[in-house]
């Protein structure tokens, strides 16, 4: 590449992702408070994130889903639940209980009835956010949910035949039990 004048353009230097160098804002900047709080039925307990708005009166609510493979962790919520807030969003961070999606519904669907008894919380404006795995769940809970008015999914596997065969590597546990669309993995057939 080349600048207007036709001069060679440095290539970039690689830099340390840091909150700084992805001008993460940092917790409680006047803007957006966070607490860590536990989500609790009878059957789990699930570490959870608040993100508050520095301003008083009802907010909409957005529910973050983690992705990846495991149960997810809290830090993974904090760029984008510290920028909802600041825009005036109550943001709720969770985990799931499990690394399997079985019941990744079911776990947002806790953190919406904690956010239905959250005096901060409109109601009426609750929507569910994720990436990846998140995303998958984000749209699942919408379909399924009547109180999610709104889901924002970054990309989510929207070919879970193909998605599956693609990780089935990953798996031990599906090869072992013959591959993950009836062939034996382990033949090719």
């Amino acid at each position: 590449m080349v600048t207007q004048d036709n001069r060679p353009l440095a290539a970039p230097q690689p830099t340390a992702l840091t909150p700084e160098a992805a001008h993460i804002p940092p917790a409680n900047t006047g803007h957006a408070l966070m607490q860590d709080i536990e989500l609790t039925d009878d059957a789990v307990r699930l570490p959870a994130r608040v993100y508050r708005p520095d301003r008083p009166g009802p907010r909409p609510v957005v529910v973050l889903a983690p992705g990846g493979l495991q149960q997810g962790n809290l830090l993974g919520h904090d760029w984008i639940g510290t920028r909802l807030a600041a825009a005036g969003y109550l943001a709720l961070g969770i985990t799931y209980r499990a690394a399997n999606p079985l019941d990744d519904p079911l776990d947002v669907a806790l953190a919406l009835a904690w956010l239905e008894r959250e005096p901060g919380a409109d109601r009426d404006r609750l929507a569910t956010f994720g990436g990846s795995r998140g995303g998958v769940t984000a749209l699942r809970v919408a379909a399924g949910d009547p109180r999610v008015r709104a889901v924002i999914a970054l990309a989510p596997p929207a070919d879970l035949t193909r998605y599956t065969r693609s990780v089935a590597a990953f798996a031990p546990a599906l090869r072992r039990a013959g591959g993950v669309d009836g062939r034996d993995a382990r033949r090719g057939t």
